[in-house]
């Protein structure tokens, strides 16, 4: 009985259907966690500048942090010192203020991520 319903078109159809569906909500996914991280890395590395040029901070901070931070997240990447996340540029890397199309709404940012997610 099963395999009489399995080789129907109506359940290929919906089956067919059923997988695009999750491979869509996959790709979805996978855009909004890049951008979330774009902007997590964009607001560290702002942070960074901003304590740098307030505080007078050095760069053995970044050093620091990326120890720290490496320590409480473990299996997170892009918590080196070298990696682009801990190493702050100027201001025309990060502009202050830009928009991000996700799905059907604008969210304000600071960092355009139209090149890092499709």
């Amino acid at each position: 009985m099963a395999d009489l319903i399995s080789s129907s078109k109506s359940y290929q159809d919906l089956l067919v259907r059923l997988k695009n569906q999750i491979r869509t909500a996959q790709v979805r996914a996978g855009v909004a966690v890049n951008q979330e991280l774009v902007l997590l890395y964009w607001g560290i590395g702002k942070e960074i500048l901003t304590r740098q040029e307030v505080d007078g901070w050095g760069t053995r901070v970044i050093d620091r942090l990326a120890k720290d931070l490496r320590s409480e997240f473990p299996g997170m990447q892009g918590l080196s010192p070298h990696k682009r996340l801990l190493k702050p540029r100027d201001d025309s890397v990060y502009p202050r203020h830009t928009r991000i199309r996700t799905n059907d709404r604008m969210a304000t940012s600071g960092v355009n991520t139209s090149t890092a997610c499709p």
